[in-house]
């Protein structure tokens, strides 16, 4: 029951919308459900990544340098508005006349192109704020309930294929959006990069204290 209570909270909390989702449908809306793929890859890349990092004890290295609190948010919030700025330069550059698709990168179908996409995905998911207060306060209780290395990779293992799942899935329900006569329209092509500014701006003045 513990188990089963655990892994819903973590689907719930997964597929919340927020940089992760915006990432993805961006990918799925321009160049089809690969990419889509490819960047629900990289996001949970990212939070096997930030998984590792709160076992081994992240909170201790916070505790130990209060500095780091406050420095990798700034950080991953600037991350965010670069990519939210290349995102608007990208969608501002007219269609078919070489312009750049993906996050201010040309586009192929070929192996570079899907790597691109895993990149976006494990960037942006890496340089959410937000991640070092969910990890730090959601993620590591919720391994505590597991005694030993073996309950505990067990678990962690299933967070992460369930991590995998959500963000696919994402990447389906968007691009079956991505159909609608609305997202056809010019404007839309901004929205992601504006997203992204948006959300990084709003972090950046929330680890600021603005």
């Amino acid at each position: 029951m513990l188990v089963a209570a655990d892994v819903l909270s973590w689907a719930a909390v997964m597929a919340i919308p927020g940089p992760d989702i915006v990432a993805i449908g961006s990918q799925v809306a321009r160049h089809g459900h690969r990419a889509g793929f490819a960047t629900a890859l990289g996001a949970a890349l990212g939070v096997s990544l930030w998984s590792v990092l709160s076992l081994v004890g992240i909170s201790a290295l916070l505790l130990a340098v209060p500095a780091l609190a406050v420095i990798l948010p700034v950080l991953g919030s600037a991350v965010l508005i670069l990519l939210g700025l290349l995102a608007l330069r990208g969608a501002a550059r007219p269609a078919g006349g070489g312009g750049v698709r993906y996050v201010g990168e040309a586009s192929a179908p070929d192996r570079a192109s899907a790597w691109r996409s895993v990149r976006l995905g494990l960037v942006t998911n890496l340089s959410n704020p937000k991640a070092l207060v969910f990890f730090t306060s959601f993620f590591t209780p919720l391994m505590n309930h597991y005694d030993g290395a073996a309950a505990k990779a067990a678990m962690l293992a299933l967070l992460l294929a369930v991590s995998l799942l959500i963000f696919s899935t994402m990447s389906v329900v968007l691009k079956a959006a991505s159909s609608s006569p609305l997202a056809n329209l010019p404007a839309v092509r901004f929205l992601p990069g504006a997203i992204f500014v948006l959300i990084g701006s709003y972090y950046l003045a929330d680890a600021l204290g603005v």
